[in-house]
C-alpha cells in the first residue's frame, strides 16, 4: 500500500495505519508527505484512489487521506505510528451501484449472479464480500471462459473487484477452458499393455496419494490398531427415515457410474510407474442389515461394535473397492448408513459432494425421475495439472526463492499426546464470536479463512516466539474445468506457507495473510514432496492449517 502510494508524482513518503471509527469499523487510513512542501495538502484525492484502485485490491484502499509535513520518526529512524494524528475525516465516498457497460463487465457480472446466486452486481462488488471462495471461482471461471475471455482463477484472487477484474482480463489473450484429458493420455506405453481388460483409464498416482497409501499400508503392518485410523476414513450418518433399500442400491451404483474415482485402484508396483487404474465396473460394496427389533441400548452397542470392526478393517488398495457403505435400519422412522473409504480416494469436500450426489440420485429415484446431476471432469485431470506444474521449472525456483533461508520451527507435542495415538480437542465458538469474526472479514474484504488463519500465525508466533515462520496450508487443486467444483477425487494439497508475523495490529496481519494465500495460490498444484526436494529438506513444519465450511447436507428426502 504504500509503495503504491510513493509510485505516484508529488508524494515522497506515505505510511498507512488501521484505525477504527466512532461506529467500531476498523479501517485504513493513509499519511502522505508531498514532494512540494507549498503544495496545495488536499489536491488530486481523487487521482490517488483511482491509482489504488488499479494497483490494489479493494479491502486495501484507506478512505482517509492526510497530508503532513513530515512523518514522525522514533530514535531508530522508523515511523512512530503511534504519534500520527488522528485519522481526518476525509472520508472517500461508497461508491453507489453502477451497473455493468464494458463486455467484459457484464460477462463477469452474469457470472458472479449465476454462480452465487444473487440478482444484481455493481461494476464496484468485490466477489470475496458477495459470497464467494476458491471453489465458486472456479465456476465463475469457467462461465467467463466460455464467452471467449482470458482469465484463470489466481486474476479474480488478485483482482476481486468487477471493474478491476474486468480491466485486467480485458489485457489478456482470450483463452479456453483446460482440455480434457484424453483416455490413457497419461499413461506410459510400456505399460498399456500390462493392464488388465476391464481396465479403461490409467495414469499416474498423485504423489500426496502416494504418501497416503505408504504411511496406511506401513502402519497397518506394524499391527498397531491405534494406527489404523490413519487415512482410513469412517463416517457415521443418521437418517430420521427409513431407507428403502433397492432404490438406494440403484442410486449407488448410477453414483459409481458417474465417477472414474469410486472404481479406481491403486498399484504401487508392476508398473514403470506407480499407477491407478480406473476399471469398468465394480461389485457394489453395499450391505444391510436390520437392527429393528432391538431396543434403543442394544443398537447402540451393535452400531458402536460395527464402527469399530469398520475402522480396524484393512483396505487392499490393489483391490476394488476402496470404500464400502452399510445400512442400519433401526426402525419405520430411522436408520443409520456407515461409509468407510480410503483417503487416498477423496478429499473433504469431495465427500460432502458424494454424500449430496448420492441424496439426489436417491430421491429422483424413489420420484422415478432423472437426477439434476452435470456432468463433472474426472479426476486424471488434476493429475494433469499436478504433472505439468512438476515439469515446469519455474515452480521449483519460486520454492527455492520463497524458502530460502527459512527455518523450520517445531512446536513439542503435549505431555499426554504420544506419537501412536491420535488426539483430537473440539471447541465450539458462541454465534456472537461467529457473526463478529464473519463481519471483520467483510469489514477487511478477506475470507473467513484468512481471518482464522491470521489467528493460527499468531499462535505460532506465541508459542515458538519466532517471527518468520512457516506452517502448513491446505489448498485444493481442482483444475479449472466446468463443474471440476463437483468432481470427486483427492484435490488436497499441504504447501508451506510462510509470513514474518511483526504487523502490529490484527488488521494488518490479517491482510499480510491475504496476501501471502494470493502469492501461493499459482504453485497449488505442485506437491510438497517436489517442496522438500528442490529445497533438500526431510520437513518445513510440523503443523498445518485446513479450514474447512461444512454444509448441511439434504436428507433424504428433502421433507424429513
Amino acid at each position: 500500500m504504500e509503495s503504491a502510494l510513493t509510485q505516484l508524482r508529488g508524494i515522497s513518503a506515505a505510511v498507512v495505519n488501521p484505525f477504527e471509527n466512532a461506529d467500531g469499523d476498523k479501517n485504513l487510513a493513509a499519511y502522505l508527505v508531498p514532494s512540494n512542501k507549498t503544495s496545495d495538502k488536499q489536491h488530486d484525492i481523487d487521482e490517488i484512489v483511482q491509482h489504488l484502485n488499479k494497483t490494489l485490491p479493494q479491502y486495501m484502499i484507506p478512505v482517509t487521506f492526510q497530508y503532513l509535513e513530515a512523518l514522525p520518526l522514533n530514535q531508530n529512524g522508523k515511523v512512530e505510528r503511534s504519534a500520527l494524528p488522528k485519522p481526518e475525516q476525509i472520508q472517500v465516498a461508497q461508491k453507489a451501484y453502477e451497473a455493468p457497460s464494458s463486455k467484459a463487465e457484464k460477462v463477469i457480472a452474469d457470472a458472479w449472479q449465476s454462480v452465487l446466486d444473487i440478482e444484481q452486481v455493481g461494476i464496484h462488488d468485490h466477489f470475496f464480500d458477495l459470497g464467494g471462495d476458491s471453489i465458486k471461482s472456479l465456476a465463475v471461471v469457467s462461465k467467463v471462459r466460455e464467452s471467449g475471455l482470458g482469465i484463470n482463477v489466481a486474476d479474480l484472487f488478485a483482482y476481486p473487484v468487477l471493474e478491476s477484474l474486468a480491466a485486467c482480463i480485458q489485457k489478456q489473450v482470450p483463452q479456453a477452458s483446460s482440455k480434457i484429458m484424453d483416455l490413457f493420455s497419461l499413461c506410459p506405453d510400456s505399460d498399456k499393455t500390462k493392464l488388465p481388460p476391464d481396465v479403461i483409464n490409467a495414469y499416474p498416482i498423485s504423489k500426496l496419494q502416494e504418501g497416503m497409501i505408504f504411511h496406511y499400508d506401513s502402519q497397518v503392518s506394524s499391527g498397531s490398531v491405534e494406527t489404523k485410523g490413519l487415512y482410513h476414513n469412517v463416517s457415521r450418518i443418521s437418517l430420521d427415515i427409513s431407507i428403502d433399500i433397492a432404490a438406494f442400491k440403484t442410486a449407488l451404483a448410477r453414483l459409481v457410474s458417474r465417477h472414474d474415482i469410486l472404481r479406481t485402484s491403486f498399484h504401487m508396483q508392476g508398473f514403470s510407474i506407480p499407477l491407478q487404474l480406473v476399471h469398468q465396473k465394480i461389485e457394489l460394496p453395499l450391505s444391510y442389515t436390520d437392527l429393528s427389533m432391538f431396543d434403543t441400548k442394544e443398537q447402540q452397542e451393535l452400531l458402536d461394535l460395527a464402527y469399530t470392526q469398520a475402522l480396524t478393517k484393512r483396505l487392499n488398495v490393489e483391490l476394488l473397492p476402496l470404500f464400502s457403505v452399510h445400512v442400519h435400519n433401526l426402525s419405520s422412522q430411522k436408520s443409520e448408513m456407515t461409509w468407510v473409504e480410503h483417503h487416498a480416494l477423496l478429499d473433504g469436500w469431495s465427500v460432502e459432494i458424494l454424500f449430496k450426489e448420492l441424496s439426489e440420485l436417491y430421491q429422483a429415484e424413489l420420484e422415478q425421475r432423472e437426477a439434476q446431476l452435470a456432468d463433472t471432469p474426472q479426476y486424471v485431470n488434476f493429475i494433469a495439472a499436478e504433472q505439468e506444474a512438476i515439469a515446469n521449472s519455474a515452480n521449483t525456483q519460486f520454492w527455492r526463492d520463497y524458502l530460502q533461508d527459512a527455518e523450520f520451527a517445531s512446536l513439542p507435542a503435549p505431555d499426554q499426546v504420544s506419537k501412536n495415538k491420535r488426539t483430537s480437542i473440539t471447541h465450539s465458538f458462541d454465534e456472537a464470536l461467529t457473526n463478529a469474526l464473519e463481519q471483520l472479514a467483510k469489514q477487511l474484504k478477506v475470507s473467513l479463512k484468512s481471518v482464522a488463519l491470521a489467528a493460527h500465525m499468531h499462535v505460532l508466533k506465541t508459542f515458538t516466539g519466532e517471527e518468520d515462520l512457516i506452517t502448513g496450508l491446505s489448498l485444493h487443486g481442482r483444475p479449472e474445468l466446468e463443474n471440476s467444483s463437483q468432481s470427486l477425487g483427492l484435490f488436497v494439497s499441504v504447501l508451506p506457507f510462510r509470513l514474518k508475523v511483526e504487523q502490529e495490529s490484527w488488521q494488518q496481519l490479517i491482510i499480510a495473510v491475504s496476501q501471502g494465500e494470493q502469492k501461493i495460490w499459482q504453485q497449488r498444484h505442485f506437491p510438497l514432496s517436489g517442496i522438500l526436494e528442490a529445497t533438500n529438506q526431510t520437513a518445513l513444519f510440523n503443523y498445518s492449517f485446513n479450514f474447512w465450511i461444512l454444509q448441511r447436507l439434504p436428507m433424504i428426502p428433502a421433507n424429513t
